[in-house]
């Protein structure tokens, strides 16, 4: 009996000691497959600003209003067509072509009075009307700044700098006469851009353009020269195209 109870006791504990390598093992492995997905990376969505890599080239159409502060004109109609490539993530460079228009018309003015004999007469004037075509041509730069840059709106600072062409026709008593005008032109502002899809966006912008004009016109011997100051602030909306 005792013997029996001997050799059972070292069957079961040569069961236990073959087996335990293998527990140890699958216990490794457990441990090991553990750790390996501690450490695995996990994928998460992110959302990129759109302009951290250079880009391929952009396409603005804008319309504005402008109200000239250096003139006494009204407030007009402002288009604007740019050119833009990214040269850097955030950086951008391009070429405008601007157009303002603005103008001025007074009404005929009717005078009421007596003339020498004292009888009633009535003095109708022609109104005048003025108009000023502005054709800003600039080379211009755009910053897309870090503030919400992991979101779909981007705001930007831009500025301008080329050279200003402006025409004018006024009208005085049935009379048209038309002036040509020139000179240096810039502009510094900033804005916005809220992406609609992957290559198009809603802009919208606010700038301060400074173009002073002059005319140099010869009579005998002397030089006249007639400036126009078209600086003023300004106000777009628009549509930007491509990355």
């Amino acid at each position: 009996m005792k013997t029996r109870s001997i050799l059972a006791a070292g069957l079961l504990l040569a069961i236990a000691t073959s087996s335990s390598p293998a527990s140890a093992a699958e216990a490794g492995n457990g441990a090991e497959e553990f750790s390996l997905s501690l450490l695995h990376p996990r994928t998460y969505p992110t959302y990129h600003h759109r302009h951290r890599r250079a880009n391929n080239g952009s396409t603005y159409f804008r319309i504005g209003a402008f109200n000239p502060t250096g003139e006494e004109l009204g407030n007009g109609l402002a288009l604007g067509l740019e050119f833009a490539g990214g040269a850097s993530g955030r950086l951008e460079f391009g070429f405008a072509v601007d157009y303002y228009r603005n103008s001025v018309e007074d009404p005929q003015s009717v005078f009421s009075g007596e003339d020498e004999f004292g009888h009633p007469i009535q003095v109708i004037e022609q109104g005048d009307s003025y108009t000023s075509n502005h054709v800003p041509l600039l080379f211009t730069g755009r910053y897309f700044l870090p503030v919400l840059s992991e979101t779909a709106f981007n705001p930007y600072l831009s500025g301008g700098l080329g050279y200003g062409i402006v025409w004018t026709v006024e009208e005085h008593d049935g009379n048209i006469s038309r002036d040509l005008y020139g000179g240096f032109a810039w502009q510094f502002g900033g804005g916005a851009g809220l992406h609609l899809s992957d290559t198009v966006s809603v802009v919208g912008e606010l700038r301060y353009a400074h173009n002073v004009v002059s005319q140099r016109e010869r009579s005998g011997d002397k030089i006249y020269i007639t400036r126009v100051d078209l600086s003023g602030a300004s106000a777009w909306v628009g549509l930007r195209f491509g990355l």
